[in-house]
């Protein structure tokens, strides 16, 4: 009904305490998805600094098959503190953490295949992530 509306984007965020219902904006999407045929599907905010990267690209490149071409990611740096405990990472290396899976994020986005290092998870070499989205699904 909202899309007959004139509903153009619909926003989730992603949250990880029991204050708010998604922890997984994309299953959510995916669910939305089904009920609807134009309307945008992103993020109000996807946090890679607790997330992989790779699962992240994957979810959302999914998302993006199954919605033809209307999936979204916006990252963000979460305000919360709760995520970091939850997924064993250093809330003091916020900074580092947010700049390099973000690098890696936009990787997977622009390459085909991926050669990457970093500090905070395993090396890819020449690495295939699939699916691949119909469009670039992470807004730079």
């Amino acid at each position: 009904m909202a899309e007959q509306h004139g509903l153009d984007v619909f926003g989730i965020g992603e949250h990880h305490t029991r204050q708010f219902a998604v922890s997984s904006p994309a299953v959510v999407h995916a669910a939305i998805a089904r009920s609807t045929s134009r309307t945008r599907l992103t993020t109000t905010a996807t946090v890679p600094s607790v997330l992989d990267p790779v699962r992240v690209n994957q979810d959302f490149a999914t998302l993006d098959l199954v919605s033809h071409g209307r999936a979204e990611i916006i990252a963000g740096r979460s305000a919360f503190a709760e995520p970091f405990a939850l997924f064993g990472e250093d809330i003091s290396r916020l900074d580092d953490l947010y700049a390099e899976k973000l690098d890696l994020l936009l990787r997977l986005r622009d390459e085909e295949r991926v050669t990457w290092e970093g500090r905070f998870r395993p090396p890819l070499h020449e690495a295939e992530v699939n699916p691949r989205a119909v469009r670039h699904v992470l807004a730079s």
